[in-house]
């Protein structure tokens, strides 16, 4: 069983006041937590692929059953200085973001660094299968902020990334050359 104070004590962090009267809050706060889990912030509820893309049975029960408790439970020194960097993180990137977005970017998230760890085009691919009902700017945009929530190079990634970067660099100084001959 996962701990729900903890996700409250994310939930105040977050200024999230959990409110289970709409479909839509239920999914944000659902999502927030499974990313936010895949982020380092353990919270001990485990996740499995549903309609709407990861849930968890346990923090729905628990979210319904201790709502009216929010207020009152004790969430002091339940996050640790690493889980509030990694609030702070999550709310700059995700900010604005609705239900729909939180949807897509935790369904990638959960295909490509969840359990399945899914290579990137296969996710994709599996994300557009089950969001063919968003648009494909709306899916773009989830996954990008998924992959900025969660993308961690590898040695070779960085190894890739320097060798494209150089060839972008050495195109910049030929255009800075031609703009301002010495």
């Amino acid at each position: 069983m996962g701990d729900i104070k903890k996700v409250f004590a994310c939930f105040k962090e977050l200024k999230i006041k959990p409110n289970v009267d709409s479909f839509e809050n239920r999914v944000r706060m659902q999502k927030a937590v499974c990313i936010l889990d895949m982020m380092g912030v353990k919270t001990g509820f485990r996740f499995g692929m549903y309609v709407r893309g990861p849930y968890s049975p346990d923090l729905t029960k628990e979210i319904f059953s201790n709502v009216r408790n929010f207020e009152k439970i004790e969430s002091e020194g339940k996050l640790t200085s690493q889980d509030r960097k990694n609030l702070e993180f999550f709310s700059d990137v995700m900010r604005g973001m609705d239900a729909p977005m939180l949807e897509i970017a935790a369904t990638f998230a959960f295909l490509a660094y969840g359990e399945k760890k899914m290579p990137y085009r296969e996710a994709l691919e599996e994300v557009r299968k089950l969001k063919h009902f968003y648009s494909s700017t709306q899916l773009l945009l989830g996954v990008n902020k998924a992959k900025e929530l969660l993308f961690v190079p590898t040695e070779e990634d960085k190894k890739i990334m320097k060798e494209e970067f150089a060839l972008w660099e050495k195109a910049s100084d030929a255009d800075f050359a031609k703009v301002n001959p010495t």
